[in-house]
């Protein structure tokens, strides 16, 4: 290779967008390589108990309409519960991890989501029925919010009911009668 000293700026400029261009290429090898592996890692994992720490599962993070980020980051199950599991993820350069707690029964299913006020994280073993699954998760999600939200409607009539009683009545006549 000639030596860079006695290259102009325009033969530079060449090298650098060349070198550039291999560099891009070769992350991009590097990132396919890795995806090769974790699917390789994951062929035998179908659901979600299946996992071990630091195995990777296909993330998307996304707000409305708009897809964040696509891409595999490493889960951690922790605080196994009767009810709930823990969920830690985390990606080596995106900002792509988070933590939150999920129905146990759904790690017999091979994907969840996550809701929060400002995006969502849907996991799946499978990434090639993403759209499909997050279409069964967010039912899911929604099912399970309508039965909470009918529950705390609930126990607010019990409540109410329960304040309205006769012998609260005759506690509030006792109080304002003074």
């Amino acid at each position: 290779m000639e030596d860079v000293r006695k290259l102009n700026k325009e033969q530079l400029l060449e090298l650098k967008t060349n070198i550039d261009a291999r560099l891009r290429h070769m992350e991009q090898e590097e990132k396919k390589q890795i995806k090769k592996q974790i699917k390789e890692q994951l062929k035998n994992k179908t659901i979600l108990s299946d996992l071990d720490d630091e195995d990777s599962i296909f993330c998307v993070n996304f707000s409305g309409s708009k897809i964040y980020n696509a891409e595999y980051v490493k889960i951690y199950f922790s605080q196994r519960m009767d009810d709930y599991t823990k969920v830690t993820t985390q990606h080596d350069s995106l900002s792509m991890g988070c933590s939150a707690s999920i129905r146990s029964e759904l790690m017999e299913g091979h994907y969840f989501l996550l809701v929060f006020s400002s995006c969502m994280y849907f996991f799946t073993l499978k990434s090639e029925t993403w759209k499909e699954d997050i279409k069964k998760a967010l039912d899911f999600h929604i099912k399970i919010k309508k039965e909470n939200t009918n529950k705390n409607i609930k126990e607010l009539k019990d409540n109410l009911k329960n304040f309205m009683s006769a012998e609260n009545n005759k506690i509030i006549k006792d109080k304002s009668s003074i």
